[in-house]
């Protein structure tokens, strides 16, 4: 092994210049800055560059659970509505009774397919819904069908079909 005799080791003044070298940048970084807002306000006034980058984080991560916030609640609607159509023709009418989405909602944050169905037979009730088993059972309806009256003088042979 070689001995350094050259390195000097670092002396009081040596640590006392690195800890106001340190001081200085904490100053720098914690000193505010005025910049006024998108709104032309100055609404951060006084406040660091760690603390507005924090508070753009925050507001940007609000706004993120806002978007998923409204995402959720749209699909807990549509699978709402997709229970419901089994019980009534238009799903849509649970809304227009006054049930709300967090009456429908179970423990897990998951729709509770008992409550859509008391919801359903609630609003079908009030509403005078028909129940879509009772339309399948019906079949399709032709409107006027069977009501023409046809003479029975005219013959129809497969030789007409083609005079005509």
């Amino acid at each position: 092994m070689t001995d350094n005799h050259d390195i000097a080791e670092p002396t009081a003044e040596d640590y006392q210049a690195a800890a106001d070298v340190i001081r200085a940048e904490q100053a720098t970084e914690d000193q505010a800055i005025d910049v006024p807002t998108e709104s032309g306000r100055d609404d951060d006034t006084g406040l660091s560059r760690r603390d507005r980058r924090y508070r753009e984080q925050l507001r940007a991560a609000e706004a993120e659970r806002d978007t998923l916030r409204q995402t959720v609640e749209a699909m807990q609607r549509a699978e709402v509505e997709r229970l419901a159509a089994q019980h009534i023709t238009k799903p849509a009418a649970l809304w227009t009774v006054g049930v709300e989405l967090t009456s429908l909602i179970g423990e897990g944050g998951t729709v509770d397919p008992d409550r859509v169905l008391a919801a359903a037979q609630d609003a079908r009730q009030q509403l005078g819904l028909e129940d879509p088993q009772a339309k399948l059972r019906r079949g399709p309806v032709v409107p006027r069908e069977g009501t023409t009256v046809q003479s029975g003088d005219k013959s129809s042979s497969w030789n007409d079909a083609f005079k005509r």
